[in-house]
């Protein structure tokens, strides 16, 4: 890793070894009065309403990007409408004469299996020689609620006395605190370090087990995203290997959310290798995995599903049986919660796109300028760290994480006396004078080092970016002055 490192990833590496914290375990803990990401999205569009320059890195949403996806993508999804078919011979989307919405059917339905087989196959699954349970609902953040639901039932009701947890990585998706917060689970975030950067590795994880049974938690789940939201960091297919190894080995459900896995350089299929973990691991270890996958990045952000689907292989389905059985409990109840059949039609038909180009991954393919776009912004992004001699990292997600500081940890964020800003809420303050909202680190880890930090977005514009480079420009050569 070291050897294909940018000066800017370097230094946030530096920045990861001069800080203590972020080296050891942490528990979750919130920060009174800390804008959530549509507060600060809201913020921005206020400031564009004022006639302010604004570089909004709040979230993130792929119509920023302003690129259609790829013509061909767009036919095979239309050609291929009437291919799918059930066992019994009928047609998994018709079209129903007099009916509004492409002629789809008017009807709920609780799952479409055909097409989180074609889901599962575009992760190099084998599916005639691996079982699975899965399930779709309409976001991602709902399918998570619904498996975080049957983990925790499960962690119940083998340890009744303990208090249950869960282990993210060093940084991750601010999206998680309140899921975890409603369930009643304790979030612990694994150590960060200079070799697998804010993403897990099988020693953090080794470290943070650990520290949570000597604190009596009972561990729920471990959550490692791949890649990493927010710094873009991929684990590769021997390190997950082992992560498998150590979660089956502690009696703890792995779920694997690559969510994010479309958008690396690799590809979805090699980021997220889940066909490679289930020819790899023993039944007795693969049962404990499952994973998460949607198309909020690749194809529209209000028009997406979730689906998660766990191994269960033969004679060892009781997790899997377990997380699916709560899940559909959950789906049940609220009819909102049902997949969508235009959504489901739209995911089957992006796993299997396949492009002109056999060397290129088919989701890229199905992407188009979209992707290329995004690609190049992650690449400009870390250009202008790069001059600015600013420590940043992201090369697989939709986002990077960088840092407002010197790589020995002095934050550059600062007030018109030279003073250091006191907290997150002033340090977004006064980056907003710079033109500049991002996300800020202290929503993805707890420690005083993440104050400096800000998660940046690659689905932005040629003008935003522009306004980023400027203000951070300005603001390197302020804090210079007053350092």
């Amino acid at each position: 890793m070291e050897s294909s490192m940018l000066p800017s990833e370097k230094k946030m590496m530096t920045v990861i070894d001069n800080s203590p914290e972020l080296k050891e375990p942490n528990l979750w803990q919130a920060f009174p009065g800390l804008p959530d990401l549509p507060q600060l999205g809201i913020r921005a569009r206020v400031m564009r309403a004022e006639g302010r320059e604004v570089a909004d890195m709040t979230a993130g949403d792929i119509a920023n990007t302003k690129m259609g996806l790829n013509p061909g993508f767009i036919e095979h999804h239309k050609e291929t409408r009437f291919d799918l078919k059930r066992k019994d011979g009928t047609v998994v989307f018709p079209r129903v004469e007099g009916e509004l919405y492409d002629g789809l059917p008017p009807r709920y339905e609780l799952g479409f299996p055909e097409v989180m087989d074609a889901v599962a196959q575009s992760y190099g699954i084998d599916i005639s020689k691996t079982p699975y349970k899965g399930f779709q609902t309409v976001s991602g953040r709902i399918a998570l609620f619904m498996a975080f639901h049957g983990m925790l039932a499960r962690c119940k009701e083998k340890y009744p006395d303990k208090k249950p947890a869960v282990i993210l990585d060093s940084l991750a998706w601010s999206g998680y605190q309140p899921l975890f917060k409603k369930l009643g689970i304790e979030i612990i975030q694994a150590p960060a370090n200079t070799t697998q950067g804010f993403s897990m590795s099988s020693e953090a994880l080794k470290e943070t087990i650990k520290m949570a049974t000597e604190k009596g938690y009972a561990i729920a789940g471990i959550v490692p995203i791949v890649p990493s939201n927010p710094s873009g960091h991929t684990i590769d297919e021997e390190e997950l290997t082992q992560i498998g190894n150590t979660a089956a080995e502690s009696d703890a459900p792995l779920l694997l959310d690559v969510f994010y896995s479309a958008l690396a350089k690799s590809g979805h299929d090699k980021a997220a290798p889940m066909g490679r973990l289930a020819e790899r691991l023993p039944p007795e270890v693969l049962k404990y995995i499952g994973f998460l996958t949607g198309e909020t990045k690749v194809i529209s952000s209000n028009k997406k599903t979730g689906t998660i689907i766990w191994f269960a292989p033969k004679g060892n389905e009781e997790i899997a049986d377990t997380i699916h059985k709560v899940a559909m409990d959950s789906i049940h109840r609220p009819t909102s919660t049902y997949p969508r059949i235009d959504e489901v039609w739209a995911q089957h038909s992006l796993h299997t796109f396949r492009g002109p180009n056999p060397d290129k991954n088919h989701i890229h393919q199905a992407m188009g300028e979209r992707y290329t776009l995004i690609e190049r912004n992650r690449k400009r992004i870390r250009d202008i760290f790069d001059t600015l001699g600013l420590p940043v990292v992201g090369r697989d997600s939709f986002y990077l994480i960088g840092s407002l500081s010197t790589p020995e940890g002095d934050t550059l964020i600062r007030n018109i006396d030279g003073s250091p800003v006191a907290g997150p809420i002033e340090a977004i303050e006064r980056l907003s004078q710079y033109g500049i909202l991002g996300a800020p680190g202290r929503l993805f880890n707890p420690t005083k080092q993440t104050q400096s930090m800000i998660r940046l977005t690659a689905a932005s514009n040629e003008a935003e970016l522009d306004i980023l480079e400027q203000g951070l420009t300005q603001l390197v050569d302020d804090a210079k002055r007053t350092m």
